[in-house]
């Protein structure tokens, strides 16, 4: 494939002096900017999400490939720590050898592995991405900070977003990788170009990026970020999360279009691929056919699919350890209050379950949806949405909260991996059927699963058995 060399953060050259040769060991943060985040921005209780809370800070690139020159000779290669390697913490090199103090440049692509899978996020070209910095090694670990810096201002943007995408996902299979090794994870950055008097498609996309504006007034990439089965390399067919410029600068997001290939790869695709286009008339109806959010009621097993894809981004950026949950939305309605409209979405509660009673608002600390609206968000949010002509429906905040609520409930609750082996072994849901279906094979499940699927669903938990 091809790569593109730029060279970033040019320290100043200093002079080489003589000195006997150590050992060394580089650990690369990258500067990256998540606009879902922000330490202000909370629950109504105070909750927040509790890793990566600060816009813009500098986070290593866990697994990521790189190589270390000197003079043009390759000194080290390999894959960044990705965490689990005695040793080597996230994003530091292995050790090398230094015969003498002199400036360095380390190379490091958009692309590794984390937990023996592979991540790769590609430019509109379907390449990876290079970036680098120089520095001159001591004898102790030292960081090497990387500024995303492209050829102008546009390659700059693209080059900043495939490595949001990069940073965010591997900090998540560092997280969670389901239990599994071998897979592939794909991120591709959608974008467009001016071809004549219209606006297209840069690159060589998969088939879900798509442009709107009139040169030369403008061109931007429009619709939302899609995860599809769409690309088949030597190990297979696996699915790609194609991501608009918004998307990757979104933490959740990020990696709610990753959740959804972690569900095709520990699921056997289960967990994956509803069906969205349920039409029925009520206030809570999306837009549009197909169109899904939070708050929307849906067939049964999309609300499912999306939420699971909710839940591990959810898994992600909060503590499972305790059992409140908050995740910072990225769209909003008529009833999103006018704050929360600037900040592009609501804090919504992933938990609300500190009660049993599910027509009650108490329990649910979602900040900036109007209470009183047809769109509030609430413990058991479908009983808002009462309509005599639904049937088999539900919504994906109510089936997010059963799954975070059955990996958090009690003192021994299933891990990640073992929700992602129950629903494997479930097999397919049926698109009304998705909650009996797994009610079912709820009984035959290891452990306390069983108890908290009981714990958080009709009569004591979230409405999802319409």
């Amino acid at each position: 494939m091809t790569r593109y060399l730029v060279l970033l953060a040019v320290m100043p050259s200093l002079c080489s002096s003589a000195a006997s040769a150590y050992t060394a060991q580089a650990c690369v943060k990258i500067q990256v900017t998540y606009t879902d985040s922000d330490p202000t921005w909370t629950l109504t209780n105070g909750v927040k999400e509790d890793n990566w809370k600060e816009q813009t800070r500098l986070r290593p690139p866990y697994g990521a490939s790189y190589l270390i020159t000197r003079g043009g000779t390759a000194v080290a290669s390999g894959n960044l720590g990705d965490g689990f390697a005695p040793g080597v913490p996230a994003g530091c090199t292995a050790n090398f050898e230094v015969p003498a103090s002199v400036t360095h440049i380390m190379w490091v692509w958009s692309e590794g592995l984390v937990q023996s899978n592979h991540l790769v996020s590609q430019a509109p070209n379907r390449s990876s991405r290079i970036a680098a910095a120089t520095f001159i090694p001591t004898a102790t670990p030292f960081d090497v900070n990387i500024t995303l810096v492209g050829s102008d201002d546009h390659d700059t943007e693209v080059l900043s977003d495939v490595f949001y995408a990069y940073v965010a996902g591997s900090y998540a299979l560092f997280r969670h990788a389901g239990g599994e090794v071998g897979n592939w994870y794909y991120y591709y950055r959608c974008d467009c170009a001016v071809s004549g008097s219209s606006c297209v498609v840069a690159g060589n996309q998969y088939g879900d990026c798509s442009c709107a504006g009139t040169p030369p007034d403008g061109c931007y990439v429009e619709g939302g970020n899609k995860t599809n089965q769409s690309l088949t390399n030597p190990d297979g067919t696996w699915w790609v999360s194609s991501m608009k410029p918004e998307g990757d600068n979104t933490k959740f997001m990020l990696i709610h279009e990753l959740g959804h290939q972690l569900a095709h790869s520990i699921t056997n695709g289960n967990a994956n691929g509803g069906n969205c286009n349920y039409a029925g008339g009520h206030p809570c109806d999306a837009a549009g056919s197909g169109a899904h959010a939070m708050w929307s009621v849906e067939n049964a097993n999309c609300a499912y699919d999306e939420a699971f894809a909710n839940f591990y981004s959810a898994d992600v950026w909060n503590s499972h350890s305790q059992q409140d949950c908050a995740y910072k939305y990225s769209l909003w309605n008529i009833d999103t209050q006018y704050t929360w409209q600037l900040r592009h979405g609501p804090m919504i509660d992933c938990a609300a379950d500190d009660g049993p009673d599910p027509g009650t608002a108490r329990d649910d600390f979602t900040n900036g949806q109007n209470a009183e609206a047809a769109h509030p968000m609430e413990a058991s949010w479908f009983d808002k949405c009462p309509d005599p002509s639904m049937s088999y429906v539900s919504t994906e905040v109510d089936w997010t909260r059963v799954f975070w609520g059955i990996h958090t409930d009690g003192a021994s609750p299933p891990s990640f991996t073992a929700i992602g082996q129950w629903l494997r072994d479930c097999g397919p849901v049926g698109v009304d059927t998705a909650y009996w279906d797994l009610d079912a094979c709820a009984e035959n499940a290891p452990g306390t699963l069983n108890a908290n699927w009981n714990a958080n669903v009709p009569a004591t938990g979230h409405n999802i058995d319409q």
